[in-house]
Formats: C-alpha cells, sequence, structure tokens
C-alpha cells in the first residue's frame, strides 16, 4: 500500500510501482480498529472505501442497531431486501453477541479443557496429600500414643500434622512456581486480558493449593487426635 501524506484531501493507492496511480482521496479519518478478533490487543489500520466505488463488489455486511426481539426483526430485513433485489441473497444473519461467542469460541473450549484438567490435578493433589499423611499418622502411631498418654493436647498433635503439611505446601510452591510462570509464558497467546506474570492468578492457585492441602490433612489430623493412648503404645 502506498501512502501520499496522511490528511483529508491526499490521496494514496494500493499496491506498489510506477504504474500505480495515488487516485483515492481521503475524505475522513478515523481511528485504528480491532478488524480480526476479539481478542485482538494492538488495532490495526483500516481504510473505509464506498461500495459505490468498488469496481467489483463481493459480500456486504450491514449492521442492523434495534432495541427489538432479533428474531422477530431477522424476517422483516430479509424482506425489506427482497423489495429492493429480489435475487439478492442473504446469508448470515447473527446478533453481535453469536459473533462474539463464535469468536470466543476455542478460547473458551480451551477454557473449560484447562479447568477440567486442574480440577483433576488438584483432586489428585489432595488423593496424594491424604494418602501421605495417613501413612505418616500410622508410622507415629506408637509417638502419638506416647504424647497423648503424657496428656498433649489434641491441638499440639494436629500442629504436629499441619507442620508435615505446611512442609508439602513449601516445597510445592518452591517447585511449582516457576514452572507455572514457565508454562504460563509459553501459553500467554491464549490467554486473553491476562498476562502471564499477573500476581492474582498466582495468589489464587498458591490459595487453591493451601486449600486443598488443608483439606486433605482434615481426616488423617482427626484420626491422630482419636489414638487411644493405651492401643498406641502396644502398636508394632
Amino acid at each position: 500500500m502506498v501512502r501520499i501524506g496522511g490528511g483529508i484531501g491526499m490521496h494514496f493507492a494500493f499496491g506498489g510501482g510506477d504504474k500505480v496511480k495515488p487516485d483515492i482521496e481521503i475524505v475522513g479519518v478515523v481511528k485504528d480498529i480491532k478488524q480480526d478478533h476479539v481478542r485482538t490487543v494492538t488495532p490495526n489500520p483500516y481504510v473505509y472505501i464506498p461500495y459505490s466505488q468498488k469496481p467489483v463488489l463481493s459480500n456486504m455486511t450491514f449492521y442492523v442497531s434495534s432495541s427489538r426481539d432479533p428474531q422477530q426483526l431477522a424476517p422483516e430485513l430479509q424482506s425489506k431486501v427482497r423489495e429492493l433485489d429480489a435475487n439478492l441473497p442473504v446469508y448470515e444473519m447473527k446478533t453481535l453477541e453469536r459473533i462474539v461467542d463464535e469468536d470466543l469460541f476455542s478460547v473458551r473450549m480451551v477454557a473449560v479443557l484447562s479447568a477440567g484438567f486442574a480440577s483433576l490435578a488438584a483432586l489428585l493433589a489432595a488423593l496424594g496429600i491424604y494418602g501421605v499423611l495417613a501413612y505418616l499418622v500410622v508410622q507415629r502411631t506408637r509417638e502419638i500414643g506416647i504424647r497423648m498418654a503424657l496428656r498433649a493436647e489434641a491441638g499440639n498433635v494436629r500442629q504436629l500434622i499441619l507442620k508435615e503439611v505446611f512442609s508439602m505446601i513449601v516445597a510445592g510452591i518452591a517447585v511449582g512456581l516457576p514452572l507455572a510462570y514457565g508454562m504460563a509464558r509459553f501459553s500467554e497467546s491464549l490467554l486473553y486480558g491476562v498476562s502471564a506474570g499477573s500476581p492474582a492468578g498466582y495468589a489464587v492457585g498458591l490459595l487453591l493449593v493451601a486449600l486443598v492441602a488443608l483439606a486433605a490433612c482434615y481426616l488423617p489430623a482427626r484420626r491422630a487426635t482419636r489414638v487411644d493412648p493405651l492401643v498406641a503404645l502396644r502398636y508394632q
């Protein structure tokens, strides 16, 4: 595209070379627009040319603003077009909401699948933490029994289990946070309205991991506080 000048009254042309004449006059200047996708971040320069001045017409798109129900408006619009030209086909009649939904369909599908896999990963993490802590309680049954026999408070026994959970959370954050950031940077092109380094996203993720870990340790901690000291002391 060749540009001559940049204001109203100037001329430009599409293409390049000596044979191209800048015969398109600029009659107005508008802002750049997001033409391709809803997720487009950077607007692109755009040129509006009157249909009546185009040598060849292909398809035309009209936008109708109305407060009425689109389902009731569509037949009337088709009827009006048939009155003007019965041979003119009318197709792809859609609301703006549907156009946006279709454009974001793949992104939303990826989001749903990601949420599903994340939920599955959280469930597996919870089961893994529960299994480790349950095994830990069994291995330390005698120790817990001795503590209970020495009049240890149930809260102290729960703190013993929670310390193990806390160490797991810290280790998981230390390993998982850099990996999560790296994966987020790798898939940043799929994100819309969220940056790979968003602190809120990582805060929510860390909070979710902590809640999953605490929920998984509830039963082992509850079981530890209910250990009978006499049975635990005889436990081998």
